[in-house]
């Protein structure tokens, strides 16, 4: 209903009534609301636990669907002890963990008739966090030309390695984690970021701006008339 009120509904299910979703009419004490049900011939439960892929820690606050083919049939969140359970029809189902921080896995179940209970354990793993910015010059004469951004895990491997777009942008896909990240340009410095931390489902931006190098100025300088070499003349750039 409108208001979120938990409504019990009991009895017999007119002939009328197809089965899967349809709406109707409660009647309240100060009003009528609408609500949404769902019938079906049959009708068990699944229930699990949803755990951390790498540490196995119980996860609370995962959002839990259930679905029979492309239809929504169920929906939960895990408690404080990342369990759930869900009231769904009684068929072949596929149960869908998920939230903003840990990445969509799923496991199929079959329910096959009323009453019947079947458990879904479902281990997620964090989604990726994104590593994007721009590779630009202290000069402000313009990004570097061809510009990398190369990135070493805590053991020291190489794990991403791309170049600068022509405006100095990049874009990299990590495992959250710590990194180290370098940016290097030709006729450039380069800029180093250690330890920076990837989150899941975050982008982190490091600021690359690289110091041009030292430039050399080499000549000879001659009279005009003669072209002899002059001596102890001063140059200035």
């Amino acid at each position: 209903v409108d208001n979120a009120t938990a409504v019990g509904l009991n009895g017999t299910v007119p002939s009328d009534f197809g089965t899967g979703e349809t709406t109707v009419e409660v009647a309240l004490p100060d009003d009528n609301a609408t609500a949404t049900v769902r019938v079906a011939d049959a009708v068990g439960t699944v229930n699990g636990t949803v755990t951390d892929a790498e540490t196995n820690a119980t996860l609370p606050g995962i959002d839990v669907v259930v679905e029979n083919g492309t239809e929504t049939v169920g929906e939960a969140t895990t408690d404080e002890n990342g369990t759930y359970s869900v009231d769904v029809p009684a068929t072949d189902l596929t149960v869908t963990a998920s939230n903003a921080t840990y990445a969509p896995a799923n496991e199929t179940v079959g329910l096959d008739g009323s009453g019947d209970a079947a458990t879904a354990n479902i281990s997620l793993a964090l989604r990726n966090g994104t590593l994007s910015g721009f590779v630009n010059a202290t000069d402000d004469l313009g990004p570097p030309a061809n510009a990398t951004v190369t990135v070493t895990n805590e053991t020291n491997a190489t794990v991403a390695a791309v170049d600068a777009n022509g405006n100095g942008s990049y874009t990299v896909e990590l495992r959250p984690g710590s990194y180290d990240v370098t940016a290097e340009a030709p006729d450039f410095l380069t800029d180093a970021r250690t330890d920076l931390a990837i989150g899941p489902n975050a982008t982190t931006d490091p600021g690359f701006a690289l110091d041009p190098k030292a430039a050399t100025l080499s000549g000879t300088v001659t009279t005009d008339s003669s072209g002899d070499p002059v001596a102890d003349a001063t140059v200035a750039a």
